[in-house]
């Protein structure tokens, strides 16, 4: 025991000269603050002036190109292109905004988006060809236009939307641009009346029926449900359950 825990302390031993005489090294390089540093608050070592790079044992300055300015980080390049250009090649180029088009804050895309009522295709702002009975859109995304309400988009023109009777336009750019009344149902490109046999009621969404709390849908209608002896409608309303401490077998409610 003693000889393991003398190997365990010697080796810690060297651990921490190692790490000593590592970090050394790479915090204060030959030792002395080399032009263009500072020493650093806390600790041993220096860190590069502001403009300046760690490279080997010195700093160098960052070398700035036209329209860019320098960053407050040792990190990465230390600097970043003017608003309204783009790093290519180690330089910053000017972004070419087309006419009717906008600068936007951000690093990917072609850095510019259309105005309203604009659309871009290629590196140009085309203008909006509104068709009859729409508008202009917010997005500059698909056609740049929308129809007005009662009309749907078929073919790159507006056409009305035909309501039967018993229907109600919706908003919406897709499917016919309506949906029937409540108590109705579509049936192809007409509204029919539901019809709600004995002990029934219009279900939530009104184009349908539900039976009442006790009976059972059946294809002629609602079925009053059957319960057995000791046993009770379940809360669905339309199934029962056994009373405890009976147990289904069958169609009956057994000890």
């Amino acid at each position: 025991m003693y000889d393991t825990a003398k190997f365990w302390v010697r080796g810690l031993s060297l651990l921490a000269m190692l790490a000593f005489s590592t970090g050394s090294a790479w915090a204060q390089g030959s030792g002395e603050t080399p032009p263009n540093a500072h020493p650093k608050r806390y600790g041993g070592g220096w860190d590069c002036n502001y403009g300046f790079q760690a490279a080997k044992d010195g700093c160098v300055a960052i070398k700035v190109p036209a329209n860019a300015y320098l960053l407050d980080t040792a990190m990465g390049r230390g600097w970043e292109c003017d608003r309204g250009y783009r790093v290519v090649d180690e330089a910053c180029v000017a972004i070419p905004v087309p006419a009717n088009g906008f600068l936007v804050a951000t690093t990917f895309g072609s850095g510019w988006k259309c105005n309203r009522g604009f659309v871009a295709s290629g590196n140009a702002c085309l203008a909006v060809k509104v068709p009859p009975h729409a508008y202009v859109s917010e997005t500059t995304a698909g056609t740049g236009w929308k129809c007005e309400r009662g009309y749907r988009e078929l073919d790159e023109a507006c056409v009305a939307v035909e309501v039967p009777a018993n229907g109600h336009l919706i908003d919406t750019q897709y499917g016919r641009g309506w949906a029937c009344n409540r108590g109705f149902r579509e049936d192809g490109d007409t509204c029919r009346a539901v019809t709600i046999p004995a002990n029934g009621y219009l279900d939530a969404e009104g184009n349908d029926w539900k039976c009442e709390r006790g009976f059972r849908r059946s294809a002629t209608g609602c079925a009053p449900l059957q319960v057995p002896a000791n046993a009770h409608i379940d809360y669905s309303g339309s199934r029962w359950d056994c009373n405890r401490p009976y147990r289904r077998v069958g169609e009956a409610c057994v000890r």
